[in-house]
């Protein structure tokens, strides 16, 4: 039977939450168990465990929850792995410039937006964020010498460490990062772990799309950087 937890803390209809406890039954029983049943549906189909708990409804909210979290995970390693491997794939190692100023801001902001994330402090993270795109907008418009980075060597290095490291030891290494354990933080850390394969063949697409003729010619008319990878790469 399912019965209303809530009334009995006193929270009245405003709070509900349903649990699967059989009062009148508790304890473990077998499968098909259906002793004062008014018919066979209400049967416990697969018995229950030492609290009266039917496990069939458990394992169907444990279903539930894992389907979940996996395919919401795996949506969010797919944009993730997807814009990674456009991005090293179109910049290459010749095609980025930057003034030292902007590297720095660039490596501060990172540093910052990492700090506060850590520590919860979401409000000056957001704030470091802004404050260093600002900064390297503004930067970008001092005439110094600008440098190249190798965008697809970093990126490429990124993936061949990612991939050297254990899945079961990045996850434990990434748990003391969060305070204590929910499905948004599962939900992180297994998307965190899962762009790399994503990420290496959207990579030789955006490399084998970009040598094609016509890429040259927009290329040469002036389309920017987003135009190209939302309108003729990520299509």
């Amino acid at each position: 039977g399912i019965r209303d937890v809530e009334r009995s803390r006193g929270l009245g209809d405003v709070y509900k939450r349903q649990d699967y406890i059989n009062a009148d039954q508790l304890g473990i029983h077998p499968p098909l168990y259906a002793k004062g049943k008014s018919s066979r549906w209400h049967t416990n189909w697969l018995g229950t465990d030492e609290l009266g708990r039917d496990v069939v409804a458990s394992l169907a909210r444990g279903v539930y929850h894992s389907v979940k979290i996996a395919l919401i995970a795996s949506f969010l390693s797919i944009i993730l792995g997807s814009f990674y491997g456009m991005v090293i794939g179109f910049y290459g190692n010749n095609n980025l410039k930057i003034n030292p100023l902007q590297l720095l801001v660039l490596v501060l902001s990172i540093f910052f937006i990492l700090f506060y994330w850590y520590f919860g402090e979401y409000f000056w993270c957001f704030a470091s964020f802004t404050l260093g795109v600002l900064f390297h907008i503004l930067l970008g418009k001092i005439p110094l010498k600008q440098l190249f980075i190798p965008v697809d060597s970093i990126g490429v290095s990124i993936i061949s460490l990612r991939k050297s490291i254990p899945t079961l030891i990045l996850i434990f290494a990434l748990l003391p990062l969060f305070r204590k354990p929910s499905q948004i933080n599962t939900i992180i850390i297994l998307s965190l772990i899962g762009w790399t394969g994503i990420a290496w063949i959207i990579r030789l697409q955006t490399i084998d799309v970009l040598t094609n003729d016509y890429f040259k010619t927009i290329k040469s008319l002036g389309a920017g950087f987003w135009r190209i990878l939302t309108y003729h790469i990520y299509p």
